[in-house]
């Protein structure tokens, strides 16, 4: 006849169990720190491959901004300043120009009012002294030297003018006397006009622009895997410790069925 365990022996295979449970736990433990670990160090690695890649950037960066970007400004400065000094040069140019048209215009139209007055007016009354010659008639000082009406320098002719009105007998009359005039010269204008100066507006031309730094694509720190390592570990522990509770209570199970069927 079988006895029944004794309570020490209860307590010396709830100890084993206990045990067995407890080192199911460290080796979980263990193994959560090795994953840990592992992502620790994929981070680390990550860390570093990402710092490699981003130094040539880095370094283009710092090229770009201390020098390609000020020199590109200074080129753009330095066009800037010659753009502006040609454009003062060209508007003077032009200035002078249009001053120089200006005045052509003015002499020109000058003359042509003074052919518009010849066309209307084309002889002129000459203030000349007439003497005298008795029976050879009259004679006109004209610059200094007589000349007598039928021998009259070119372009100078006598022509009756009407100086006033008289009365005889009650009747109105005319009273009129020679007088000297000349034929008014055309004058002319040879003068051309001003030349177009030879100068084409300044045009501003800026350098290109530098090419900034293209930040390379990183990779994201995936985190997935070390976290389905992480549920792995758990279900397994889950897993095992339900086992040995499944066996222990199979046992005490099992040795009181015995007990009673002795005990029967």
């Amino acid at each position: 006849m079988a006895t029944a365990p004794t309570q020490y022996q209860k307590k010396q295979a709830a100890r084993r169990a206990t045990a067995d449970i407890e080192r199911l736990a460290k080796t979980y433990q263990s193994g959560l720190s090795d994953v840990a670990q592992q992502q620790q160090k994929g981070f680390s690695d990550w860390n570093a491959k990402n710092r490699e890649v981003m130094a040539p950037y880095e370094a283009a960066v710092a090229k770009y901004t201390q020098q390609d970007f000020p020199a590109y400004q200074r080129q753009v400065a330095a066009a800037n300043t010659a753009f502006e000094q040609q454009s003062s040069a060209y508007n003077q140019t032009i200035a002078s120009y249009d001053a120089q048209v200006a005045a052509y215009r003015q002499r020109l139209d000058a003359y042509n009012a003074t052919l518009s007055d010849i066309a209307a007016n084309p002889s002129e009354r000459v203030s000349a002294t007439a003497v005298s010659m008795g029976r050879s008639g009259t004679s006109y000082n004209i610059g200094g030297q007589l000349y007598s009406a039928n021998n009259l320098p070119s372009g100078y002719f006598l022509d009756t003018v009407v100086t006033g009105q008289g009365v005889n007998r009650g009747r109105p009359y005319d009273i009129t006397e020679q007088q000297l005039f000349r034929t008014r010269s055309v004058p002319t204008f040879n003068e051309e006009p001003p030349k177009a100066p030879n100068i084409a507006a300044p045009k501003l031309s800026l350098p290109s622009p530098p090419s900034a730094p293209t930040q390379p694509k990183l990779p994201t720190f995936e985190t997935g895997q070390f976290q389905q390592k992480r549920e792995e570990l758990g279900k397994t522990f889950e897993r095992e410790v339900g086992e040995r509770k499944a066996a222990k209570q199979y046992v005490v199970m099992r040795r009181m069925s015995r007990g009673m069927l002795e005990g029967a």
